[in-house]
């Protein structure tokens, strides 16, 4: 199973070319499309009903989260930054769209780099610039530091309300 990123294209004729199957499962870039391919991986793997139910849940439990951010439909909405730790060419990556960016919005916040797509490339001048309230990292990036204090050592970050604040998350993956 790949999301299909993965490579390179000799490499994977030969894998099929011996008898290795290979599927590729787009992950999306919205909920739907990732209850869709939850839904694809139970038809798979010979599960539907499972898949069915726990789609079926994540929709309902989706409905009471989209009432529930009414609440702070009309409050000032906090300046958040997704950081992502790219191991393959060891770098910080903003996520700019996607299931990222509706977690954020149904959370009350405002992606400052939503307008981007997909992952853009942190430097400490776009950190600073951004001026985020709310800095969430996903558990590489998070745990490259160890702390929210020790987190504001990424270049850029302790320039922030978000790094002076020490308003700094991890994202459990």
């Amino acid at each position: 199973l790949t999301d299909g990123n993965m490579g390179p294209p000799a490499v994977l004729d030969q894998l099929i070319a011996v008898g290795i199957p290979i599927k590729v499962m787009p992950p999306g870039k919205s909920m739907a499309d990732a209850q869709q391919l939850m839904l694809e991986a139970g038809a798979f793997f010979h599960r539907e009903k499972q898949a069915d139910a726990r789609v079926s849940q994540w929709k309902a439990d989706m409905t009471k989260v989209i009432a529930a951010s009414k609440l702070w439909a009309n409050e000032p909405k906090p300046r958040v930054v997704m950081i992502h730790f790219g191991q393959i060419i060891n770098n910080y990556l903003a996520v700019t769209g996607g299931p990222a960016n509706q977690l954020i919005t149904l959370a009350g916040g405002n992606n400052v780099l939503a307008n981007s797509h997909g992952m853009e490339r942190l430097t400490p001048e776009s950190i600073a610039d951004a001026q985020p309230d709310v800095i969430i990292a996903n558990e590489i990036a998070f745990g490259r530091f160890g702390s929210a204090r020790a987190f504001t050592q990424l270049p850029g970050v302790s320039l922030t309300p978000a790094g002076k604040d020490l308003r700094i998350y991890m994202l459990t993956e």
